[in-house]
């Protein structure tokens, strides 16, 4: 009753609002960051951020090796030049051709390498920090024992011949001044405090940075268990540098998130590990159908490998969206659907249930049965979605006749008398994108609005489309004792035109459906849009009739 109350008092003053005012504080709103982004309180965890001389040794000896250039058409960096200045003339060490071998007949790539440099104590001694019994997690299967010891022995004796201790000194201030760059655009990024909320406390975790300067684009992680619980480090590659040659990181989303991917598959991977078995077969299900970047990095890969990436992404949209607002949430799920995701949407589904059921699910762990449920029921209807993709086109052409015949072909028979404007033009193209997007999504990516909502969407435009034609304008009912205007509708009795209210609405869902690629923010804002039309003709059509004093409503006078 409380509630009905408020509403109440608060009614009469909404009315006398301007509905324009109305929808741009409502797209203000929804676009804001949630309050606990704004809120959040600062990580106790630290982050530490270095460029690492174990990483750098295996990668100048695989940049050596001939297999980390960035291309003729990109300049060498100032790190590059010293690297090629200083060990140049030992490309022909056996650590070098034994890392072409190693390449050649193993597939131990550069990642591979580095799986290998994270798991050694120091460039010094270059001596395992694990038994190889169990095998660590995160050294790559392609090395063997035999190959470890090989490789490790030519890498000791390059390190000595090269003076690799004498180079790490002489870049000790390039090292000083790429890692505080890093650092400092890193630590209003990544908050740390948020892997605890999300997948469950973990005491006693390290998260690392590495910054890799003759990595490029490439970034990994890795992970080993140490005395107080787990080193989670991320190695990150240099893509971006300055007029002197040297690395630049700019506080950008995408720099941040790329850090957040790779420390997240430290909780996801030993998370998923016992219920890969379970996954192969309706992963595989889904494998044929795969598209784009999924395609090509995932349709030969093991079945685990789609499961980690899938959970691994789907937590950095959660991330994006908690912590830096609902519009980059859904502009990370953009990119997914770009890569060829087209099953994450559901899955966000998934892992939203998932959060607002903590009590019952303190852990992600405890979650996993149902994101095994989830791949389960989302497989076995992949044919059948596939299906309806493939029949999209003819069903885009259907929709867009339909909206021709039902929009377009009434003014055939009630002319507008106007000429048509751009704002006429926008509405006309605004009205069909928010039928089409969400089309698109259902019907080609299989995913929401249900079709129930789709329709009921589409009827409610294209009525709101009928009832702006056959609208009355203010003067339409003026008596008159003069001829009829012939530019008059027969059945509306006087020319149309488009409130604009409608204009501002159906120019939001333009700019706003792309933006939040969410079909029920579209639904909402035409609804929006509608409802201030109705009000807007409403308030028109009041203020145009007049009492007469006899029971019947005559026309304002002009």
């Amino acid at each position: 009753m409380r509630t009905i109350t408020s509403l109440g008092a608060v009614w009469p003053a909404a009315r006398r609002t301007s509905p324009k005012l109305i929808l741009f504080v409502a797209v203000i709103v929804a676009m804001g960051p949630p309050a606990s982004a704004a809120s959040s309180a600062p990580s106790t965890t630290s982050l530490h951020v270095s460029i690492d001389p174990r990483v750098e040794l295996f990668s100048i000896i695989y940049r050596l090796a001939g297999f980390l250039y960035h291309g003729e058409d990109r300049a060498a960096s100032h790190y590059e030049t010293e690297v090629e200045n200083h060990f140049g003339r030992h490309r022909e060490h056996p650590a070098v051709a034994l890392a072409i071998r190693l390449k050649e007949n193993y597939h131990v790539d550069y990642g591979v390498q580095l799986s290998l440099a994270v798991h050694v104590d120091d460039a010094a001694n270059l001596h395992l920090r694990v038994p190889l019994a169990p095998w660590p997690e995160t050294l790559h299967e392609r090395w063997t024992p035999a190959l470890i010891d090989e490789f490790l022995a030519q890498a000791r004796d390059f390190a000595t011949q090269a003076d690799f201790a004498g180079f790490v000194e002489s870049q000790s201030p390039f090292y000083g001044e790429t890692s505080a760059r890093a650092e400092a655009a890193l630590q209003a990024g990544v908050h740390l405090d948020w892997f605890d909320s999300f997948f469950g406390p973990q005491s006693g975790r390290e998260f690392r940075v590495f910054i890799s300067p003759l990595g490029g684009l490439n970034c990994f992680a890795f992970w080993i268990p140490s005395d107080g619980g787990v080193e989670a480090m991320a190695v990150i590659g240099v893509w971006r540098l300055d007029e002197r040659g040297r690395p630049v990181f700019r506080q950008e989303p995408r720099l941040a998130s790329f850090v957040v991917h790779e420390f997240a598959h430290s909780y996801v991977n030993p998370t998923a590990e016992p219920y890969l078995d379970q996954l192969a077969e309706p992963v595989n299900r889904i494998k044929p159908f795969l598209v784009g970047h999924f395609a090509a990095a995932y349709q030969q890969e093991e079945h685990s490998a789609l499961v980690r990436e899938s959970l691994v992404r789907a937590a950095v949209i959660r991330y994006c969206h908690e912590r830096r607002g609902f519009v980059s949430g859904r502009r990370a799920l953009s990119q997914e659907l770009k890569n060829g995701a087209f099953w994450m949407p559901q899955l966000l589904d998934t892992v939203e249930r998932y959060e607002a059921q903590r009590d019952r699910y303190p852990e992600f762990q405890d979650y996993m049965p149902e994101v095994v449920e989830f791949f389960e029921a989302y497989s076995s209807r992949i044919k059948s979605k596939a299906a309806v993709a493939r029949a999209s086109l003819p069903l885009y052409t259907a929709l867009i006749g339909l909206y021709t015949m039902v929009a377009w072909l009434p003014s055939r028979r009630w002319p507008t008398p106007k000429t048509a404007t751009r704002w006429d033009r926008v509405v006309r193209f605004g009205l069909l994108y928010a039928v089409l997007c969400p089309a698109f999504e259902y019907f080609a990516l299989g995913n929401r609005p249900s079709l129930p909502l789709l329709l009921t969407g589409a009827v409610l435009l294209l009525a709101a489309t009928l009832m702006v034609r056959r609208s009355r304008s203010a003067r339409s009912g003026t008596a008159s004792s003069g001829p009829p205007d012939e530019t008059a509708s027969p059945r509306s009795g006087g020319p149309r035109h488009l409130p604009a209210s409608l204009q501002l609405s159906y120019l939001l869902v333009v700019i706003g459906a792309p933006v939040f690629l969410s079909a029920r923010i579209a639904w909402a804002l035409s609804a929006i849009a509608v409802l201030g039309m109705l009000l807007q003709a409403r308030a028109s059509k009041a203020s145009a009739m007049v009492p007469d004093g006899s029971g019947r409503d005559l026309p304002a006078p002009q």
